[in-house]
């Protein structure tokens, strides 16, 4: 059943950047000078705990100086309600190993929202590095393979990615902005732009629950009272169309993802940068698309992979959403300063704030197996998030 609009929604202007923007205008990008890295370091050092899972963290573990916190919000907030895209620059490296420096992301993290698992094993971060995964294969996954990734969007509000190696080769990161892309659409092929706000079979990747579907119908993109949202993963529809009871892709469908695709690649519209040691980059999951090229990794394990991911917070700071998009999954208080131990929960930090969600989310039926929030990802039953 196609979604009828009169006029489309073209989105927030300040959301539909072209590459040419962010390269003029560089407020997206934020370093931090050698008081913070300083803070970031000590602070860093006396919170962490020798043995301790990341979920027995609270933020409080994680004082960082004003100066450095407003930094790190003003980049979340640019991310959330901006662009859709920033970079921080300057966390420590030097002399710092790979579990601090995952520490560091999801001290991070814990400032800003709440984490959401990316898996069905519930795991929060997941290092980017080349474990032989198959990426075009009904299970595959982006952060265990080196392959070049489709231009996509992940299941919560924002995505953090840190670096904390270069691969010697390739593993740039590459963003476009979702509503530019839509709005070209509009431009170029109207009814090619309808055709993605009809439903697609996106593969749960084998991740379901037992008694689920293995895939999940859903648009690329929709709109609510003018704003646009997008959710394109063009690897899990390919795998999806493959699983028993899907239906098929259109011709007119399959032409629509095609120009999506070809769109975000066009000089004018992807922008491309190199993560260096050191860096975390912030892209909104509603605005922005990103993908990554094919890298090589190093063969010592200590500098294996590029990056270390840390997934898919959902920001502490209320949206500027529109009135009725208000989340169905509201958070638990007791989030705000520590997760319960021995279990799978999410980790809260500061205000017990709703976040926006994509329209076709909301009002849906809820099912205790399914992350709220991604509705890709089946939580694992033996340890579900406790409201």
């Amino acid at each position: 059943m196609s979604i009828v609009t009169t006029t489309p929604a073209a989105g927030r202007d300040i959301a539909a950047w072209r590459s040419a923007d962010l390269a003029r205008d560089m407020r997206w990008m934020t370093r931090f000078d050698e008081a913070e890295r300083a803070d970031l370091l000590q602070v860093l050092r006396a919170g962490q705990r020798p043995g301790r899972a990341l979920l027995g963290y609270r933020h409080s573990d994680f004082p960082f100086g004003q100066t450095t916190l407003a930094k790190i919000r003003r980049a979340v907030d640019e991310a959330q309600h901006g662009l859709g895209v920033a970079l921080l620059k300057g966390f420590p490296r030097e002399g710092v190993t790979p579990d601090e420096f995952e520490l560091l992301t999801w001290a991070v993290d814990l400032h800003v929202g709440v984490a959401r698992p990316q898996d069905k094993m519930t795991r929060y971060i997941n290092r980017v590095q080349d474990a032989g995964t198959v990426y075009r294969s009904p299970t595959g996954r982006g952060y265990s393979s080196n392959a070049e990734l489709d231009f996509h969007v992940d299941g919560a509000d924002i995505v953090l990615l840190s670096c904390f190696n270069q691969a010697p080769v390739g593993g740039d990161s590459m963003c476009a902005s979702s509503t530019a892309a839509w709005r070209q659409l509009l431009a170029e092929r109207p009814d090619l732009a309808e055709a993605l706000l009809e439903p697609l079979p996106f593969s749960r990747q084998g991740e379901q629950a037992e008694g689920l579907a293995a895939f999940r119908l859903m648009p690329v993109y929709g709109e609510m009272d003018g704003e646009v949202f997008c959710m394109w993963v063009r690897n899990r529809v390919e795998q999806g169309e493959k699983l028993p009871g899907a239906p098929r892709i259109t011709a007119k469908q399959r032409e629509a993802m095609d120009l999506l695709d070809e769109i975000v690649r066009r000089p004018a519209f992807m922008y491309s940068m190199r993560l260096e040691p050191g860096d975390l980059q912030i892209l909104s999951n509603f605005t922005a698309l990103h993908s990554r090229t094919q890298f090589q990794a190093t063969p010592s394990p200590r500098r294996s992979g590029c990056c270390s991911a840390c997934g898919w917070p959902r920001p502490i700071r209320r949206a500027c959403r529109p009135a009725g998009m208000a989340s169905t999954n509201p958070p638990n208080p007791a989030w705000c300063e520590a997760a319960p131990t021995g279990s799978t929960t999410t980790t809260r930090a500061g205000a017990s704030m709703p976040s926006r969600r994509r329209p076709w989310v909301c009002g849906s039926a809820p099912d205790s197996r399914i992350d709220p929030l991604n509705p890709l990802i089946e939580l694992n039953p033996l340890n579900p998030p406790k409201e």
